[in-house]
């Protein structure tokens, strides 16, 4: 397998678009030639392309990629409520049905949302846990 690097420019940066939307583009660089750099000094010291990628280009990115990473992944989670929201009638009637039996309607959506609060924290926790965990060590 041949890795060819694809940069992506806007305005003289180095960018990732968002779903492809000019207007939503996250900068990685302001300088691009520093990026083909990585490149050709992996190469100038005779790493193969999988050593390029393994030792120096995957985890440069690594490093700018888990922010915008753990806020996808927190929307996941958040616009998965949505599926509550459109199940709500039939949430709702369970909800009734255990007032009616139990009194106790609140907690169950106590416990909905607990359900989905765990999730966002145990989210972020493990993105900022792995976020530091590939920060630069300065020395």
């Amino acid at each position: 397998m041949i890795v060819i690097p694809a940069i992506d420019l806007k305005d003289g940066r180095c960018v990732r678009l968002v779903q492809g939307v000019k207007d939503k583009a996250t900068i990685y660089s302001d300088r691009p030639s520093d990026v083909a750099r990585q490149w050709e000094a992996a190469g100038a010291l005779g790493l193969s392309r999988g050593q390029m990628l393994r030792l120096i280009i995957i985890p440069q990115a690594l490093r700018v990629i888990i922010p915008p990473q753990t806020s996808q992944y927190l929307n996941l989670v958040k616009n998965s409520s949505l599926g509550v929201a459109i199940g709500y009638p039939d949430f709702f009637n369970v909800a009734s049905t255990i007032n009616n039996q139990t009194g106790q309607a609140v907690e169950v959506i106590a416990i909905t949302m607990g359900v989905y609060l765990t999730f966002s924290l145990l989210i972020s926790l493990f993105m900022n846990w792995y976020n530091a965990r590939m920060a630069l060590v300065e020395r």
